[in-house]
């Protein structure tokens, strides 16, 4: 093989693993702050439901969750109970800055390769 082209795809490998680096740690840094905007809208009695905020990471797959019984009928309701939306309301909120963080990461994994 050319010594250019194995060059060429050491670089290549150097510059996957890179961004596949930034990618895991831009999502951690995007869970982060779902999960903290989140917090912060979750109705907070005597605040066990904005402590059950949790996040779970898998590769480049993160999880932002409640482990609260009854985080599900706070946010959608139940038949003796209204809605009080946190956890949507908070997602829609954050996708903009998740998408910034996201493609600023990238960037700055292929511009300082």
């Amino acid at each position: 093989m050319d010594k250019d082209l194995v060059r060429l795809n050491r670089e290549i490998d150097k510059l996957k693993k890179k961004v596949r680096e930034s990618i895991s740690a831009g999502v951690s840094l995007s869970a982060d702050a779902v999960k903290k905007e989140i917090r912060n809208r979750a109705p907070s009695d005597t605040g066990e439901l904005r402590d059950s905020i949790k996040t779970a990471k898998n590769g480049t797959v993160v999880s932002v969750y409640s482990d609260s019984d009854h985080a599900g009928f706070v946010e959608f309701g139940t038949s003796k109970m209204a809605a009080k939306p946190f956890f949507r309301p908070a997602i829609d909120t954050s996708k903009s800055a998740v998408f910034s963080t996201m493609k600023k990461t990238i960037q700055d994994a292929i511009h300082d390769n």
